[in-house]
């Protein structure tokens, strides 16, 4: 599909992450999940009947479809072809997930039984568990970045932050404890794996702990950011009634290294913001 794709006119959607969904579930204490049968095989009510596979633009065109589909009902999020249902009870739920179906039926979407979870309490969706009590990382990714063995070369230590990066949410201070990782994946520069690194890379695995759980926010809610600047990132952390809601952390450009340690504060404040 390499040419035929240097010939397609993009139609530029945007796909949905977790953060833009985690919001929503704030008070919601029942979950289901769903997935389709051969999502972008499924004939959809548009100017095509079926995506190849290897179509440049075919994932946010299926994205776009399916969020059109679904557009108007409460309680319902999707991410590529997963669905997320969720309620603050048990009746809220239910009708909400008769809504969906009715849908799906009307759309004539199919679901994978296989893939169907129903009315949990704690549910896992995109990498992340997802409770009455928030948001945590799935045990599955944090044992899988545990028993990750010391990095050998470039591809292996991006390959690790690549794991490590999509739970950073849960590591506080992950641009700064990440550095001496990072440092050597730029280019030009040699390969030396020195005690640095490999504090770095323990830090990391220990900073990952199964029980820690990120409340949801809660606009009513008085919240705390708290703000710092190490030589080389930026962390920010957000509370509400002495809950964590978030972790934030961005590294410092060649540039911002350059300023004084009062004008990486300013920086510090602007990205909690």
């Amino acid at each position: 599909m390499r040419e035929p794709n240097k010939a397609i006119l993009r139609s530029r959607h945007i796909t949905p992450t977790l953060d833009d969904m985690i919001l929503d579930l704030n008070g919601s204490k029942v979950f289901s999940k769903m997935e389709f049968i051969n999502g972008v095989k499924r004939r959809i009510p548009t100017t095509y009947t079926r995506l190849s596979f290897g179509v440049s633009s075919a994932a946010e065109l299926f994205q776009n479809t399916l969020s059109n589909a679904l557009e108007g009902l409460d309680g319902v999020r999707n991410i590529s072809d997963d669905i997320i249902v969720f309620g603050r009870n048990q009746d809220e739920h239910d009708k909400r997930l008769e809504k969906l179906f009715a849908r799906l039926k009307e759309k004539n979407l199919t679901l994978n039984k296989a893939k169907c979870e129903f009315n949990k309490n704690k549910l896992e969706f995109y990498g992340h568990i997802f409770s009455a009590d928030g948001i945590s990382a799935d045990p599955r990714k944090i044992s899988a970045i545990r028993n990750t063995t010391i990095p050998k070369d470039v591809g292996e230590i991006r390959s690790f932050l690549a794991m490590t990066n999509y739970v950073g949410r849960f590591i506080p201070n992950y641009s700064t404890i990440t550095e001496p990782l990072r440092r050597l994946t730029k280019q030009d520069s040699k390969w030396e794996w020195t005690s640095e690194q490999q504090e770095s890379f323990d830090k990391l695995k220990n900073e990952l702990v199964a029980d820690r759980v990120m409340s949801y926010f809660d606009p009513n809610k008085e919240t705390m950011l708290i703000v710092d600047a190490s030589p080389v990132g930026l962390a920010g952390l957000l509370t509400q009634n002495g809950k964590i809601i978030a972790y934030a952390s961005r590294s410092l450009t060649d540039v911002e290294n350059t300023l004084f340690a009062n004008r990486k504060g300013s920086i510090s404040n602007c990205m909690g913001n």
